[in-house]
């Protein structure tokens, strides 16, 4: 035999393995759906345990999850401009001032109508996620209005109209005397129920306000805290009350030690422990054809290679298989694919490693010819 003859040896084995596998009739259909099913069920156990973590954090986080809220103790007023500022620190995402009106306001052609008014800086826009069309209102020379859902759903208000307030002053500052342009239509259930029903005047962050709301980095939570208070002036004579906009929870906790410690993350090698004991059974149900192959000349290196290229071949489709099960049955939820996709293909790499490991050692066995022929 040549050089070239024995290099080719090895491949023909595996070879031969392969299409044992293609030949194996009805066992051999039956363990590639078995192992797809398996793999299947631990990609979407894990996908979808994920995706649930995932969407109870983020629904926590737009309820105002990141949001913490700052007042004085002695309702004394804080700073806007020193509130405005704390963006300007790391892990801050934005901060606002708010300024509660004690007066309610009319609005021209609607004279059954008394609306509260709120000032606010334009960081409370970024608070609540819309910091879209108060630049344009300020380079027209116009008050900018934002008025929250319910109030413009009630009063027919789309972004662009203008609305006259009339009625007293604000705490100190004036209604404006011209019509004013409603900027924005914003959702304000991040401030609290109580700010459902105002009109929000958008100032600059100058005077003072009643309270600050600043969005901070969900992982920096708990350390902005005492940052937060200090920059708005806390003191022993005075003190800044900070506090989280919603209680803290199961959704509040901390989201990275939510998704390392979730009980479905090693799922894949339970499944592809799985698929290496059902692949061994089914070894052991075939051990006489192993030894069928040795009393005709088939040597133990290359009764080996047939055994894991056999094995390899059955797993690597079933995972195969139970991958793509597993990502459309996980994205026709309506789960962001992105995501989906990746832990999908995570726990089925997993359990595809761990099966294939039960295959090489499985295959490294062969069973005492005599007595496998007799169990033939």
């Amino acid at each position: 035999m040549s050089g070239t003859e024995k290099r080719a040896q090895p491949l023909v084995w595996l070879h031969e393995g392969v299409e044992g596998v293609r030949h194996g009739g009805i066992l051999m259909a039956t363990l590639v759906a078995f192992i797809a099913l398996v793999t299947a069920a631990g990609t979407w156990s894990d996908t979808t345990t994920a995706i649930d973590i995932v969407t109870a954090e983020q629904a926590h986080l737009d309820a105002g999850g990141d949001v913490l809220v700052a007042q004085r103790g002695d309702s004394a007023p804080l700073s806007a401009a020193a509130c405005a500022r704390l963006a300007e620190i790391d892990g801050v995402l934005d901060s606002g001032a708010v300024t509660v009106g004690v007066l309610a306001t009319g609005v021209a052609g609607l004279p059954e109508v008394q609306q509260s008014v709120v000032r606010i800086t334009e960081g409370i826009l970024g608070v609540l996620g819309d910091r879209q069309g108060v630049p344009d209102a300020r380079a027209q020379g116009l008050v900018s209005v934002v008025v929250p859902t319910a109030v413009a759903e009630q009063r027919g208000l789309r972004p662009g109209s203008m609305v006259q307030l009339t009625g007293g002053d604000v705490e100190g500052a004036e209604i404006p005397t011209r019509p004013v342009r409603v900027d924005a239509i914003v959702d304000t259930a991040v401030l609290g129920e109580a700010f459902g029903s105002s009109v929000f005047l958008v100032q600059p962050p100058v005077g003072d306000a009643s309270t600050c709301y600043v969005r901070v980095d969900a992982h920096a939570r708990e350390s902005l805290v005492g940052v937060v208070a200090a920059q708005l002036g806390d003191s022993a004579t005075s003190m800044v009350q900070v506090s989280e906009r919603l209680p803290t929870g199961a959704a509040a906790a901390d989201p990275r030690a939510q998704w390392r410690e979730r009980p479905t993350r090693w799922v894949g090698l339970a499944a592809g422990l799985i698929v290496a004991v059902t692949w061994s059974v089914v070894a052991w149900m075939r051990r006489g054809r192993a030894a069928l192959a040795a009393t005709i000349g088939v040597r133990y290196t290359e009764g080996v290679l047939i055994r894991w290229a056999e094995g390899a071949t059955v797993v690597t489709v079933g995972c195969l298989w139970g991958v793509l099960l597993g990502g459309l049955a996980v994205t026709a939820t309506g789960a962001d694919p992105g995501l989906a996709l990746g832990l999908v293909a995570r726990t089925g790499a997993l359990a595809w490693v761990v099966a294939l490991g039960g295959v090489v050692l499985v295959g490294l066995g062969r069973p005492n010819t005599v007595a496998a022929l007799k169990d033939r």
